[in-house]
């Protein structure tokens, strides 16, 4: 690694540190391993989210009852919760939804099931996770992730022992860099950002470690061949804003996935996935991010012009923020301030009415449309979050490049 990388790295896990120690982020390491937390507070995390007073409909299109809600807080097994809890580490082997309960049925405000409301996010194949609590029946489990706490399916997980974990957390990973890649010789599927022990290379072809699990839920690993002309990288990426960008711009007219409960995304998992590509680890969801290191707040009443001047101010490939999404920002094209998201719905006027329309895929789009509500895109940034600018006030960082302002060509 030359220097100036190295400097970079350095920088970066510096930065990651500052936002370990803001707990309101939920950005973890996970290197406690498997010390206890006391029971009120993993109680906490487990009633953290009141079920929706709104209607709502499951898997079958059939109005949600209270029985039902009930039924499913009966299942969070709060009476057998001790009062320090040691968690149990686990492998993730199998893509998962981590859920808001422990059910597989979602959760839909209409019949057309466009959002599962249960879903959280995806944890892909070889993720390193804490398990908490068990439910009533045993076949679900509590989990924390790297930046979510959620219910995943037993059968997805393969336990392993603390040292075991601790070792493959600092050994060498090979990362996916396609949004999915099928494997040939077990069709196991591998989501953009998966992560697997690397070992070398062998016949022009990298060897890697996929996590199974044994019929006791204990986690072995199979040796894989990764094909040496797919996207792929050994470590992260070396971080600069045209990167980041070129990884964005690959997920274009990708299907908007609510939770990446089908392997696809959300407007912050999209981001998420991007920049922890480079090695930078971002909150879960919008509200989070605000709160995380080097955001810079954007003030409600600013203007128009106040608002493009203060883009004038940061680089492409930085993140605009407000609470509910998440863009990134590639810089202005003629005369507009243009993004890329993934996005469900927008509104448009029509009719002299107002109205809602279905976008419902990663596009690149500008910061003049407007949101369902009608307020502009650019109206409703409450944040951004520049990370050159954070970086290069480190002390150690040489410049490796002019301010990113260039824009990709689509």
């Amino acid at each position: 690694m030359m220097d100036a990388d190295l400097a970079l790295a350095k920088r970066i896990q510096s930065y990651n540190e500052l936002n370990l120690k803001k707990c309101e982020t939920e950005i973890y390491a996970l290197d406690k391993g498997n010390l206890p937390m006391d029971g009120e507070e993993i109680k906490k995390k487990l009633c953290r989210y009141k079920y929706s007073e709104e209607k709502m409909v499951d898997d079958y299109e059939r109005e949600i009852t209270p029985q039902y809600k009930t039924a499913l807080v009966e299942k969070l097994n709060l009476e057998h919760l001790p009062g320090k809890v040691i968690p149990e580490c686990a492998l993730c082997v199998q893509n998962t939804n981590l859920r808001l309960y422990p059910t597989v049925y979602g959760c839909y405000k209409e019949k057309k099931k466009a959002i599962d409301y249960f879903a959280v996010s995806l944890v892909k194949i070889g993720e390193r996770v804490l398990c908490w609590h068990k439910d009533t029946s045993g076949k679900w489990y509590f989990i924390q992730t790297k930046n979510a706490w959620g219910w995943v399916g037993a059968h997805t997980l393969a336990f392993i022992t603390a040292d075991s974990w601790q070792k493959i957390k600092n050994q060498e990973f090979i990362q996916v860099l396609a949004p999915q890649m099928r494997l040939k010789d077990n069709n196991a599927l591998l989501f953009y950002g998966t992560r697997l022990p690397f070992l070398g290379v062998y016949a022009k072809q990298y060897l890697a470690m996929l996590p199974k699990r044994n019929k006791w839920g204990e986690a072995y690993f199979e040796k894989i061949l990764l094909p040496w002309n797919c996207p792929l990288s050994v470590g992260t990426l070396v971080f600069t804003p045209q990167q980041i960008m070129l990884e964005g711009c690959k997920f274009l007219q990708e299907k908007y996935d609510w939770g990446g409960k089908h392997g696809g995304h959300d407007c912050t998992s999209l981001l998420g996935d991007v920049f922890r590509a480079c090695g930078i680890n971002l909150a879960s969801n919008s509200y989070k991010m605000l709160l995380m290191s080097g955001v810079e707040p954007w003030e409600e009443n600013w203007g128009t012009q106040r608002r493009l001047a203060k883009l004038g101010e940061i680089n492409c490939g930085s993140i605009l923020l407000f609470k509910g999404h998440g863009m990134l920002y590639l810089g202005r094209r003629g005369d507009k301030e243009s993004i890329l998201h993934s996005v469900y719905r927008l509104g448009q006027e029509a009719g002299g009415k107002f109205l809602g329309y279905n976008i419902n895929k990663t596009t690149v789009g500008d910061l003049s449309q407007r949101r369902e509500c009608a307020k502009s895109l650019l109206a409703s940034i409450e944040g951004s979050l520049d990370l050159l600018k954070v970086l290069k006030q480190e002390e150690g960082i040489k410049k490796k490049t002019s301010p990113a302002k260039r824009l990709l060509d689509f």
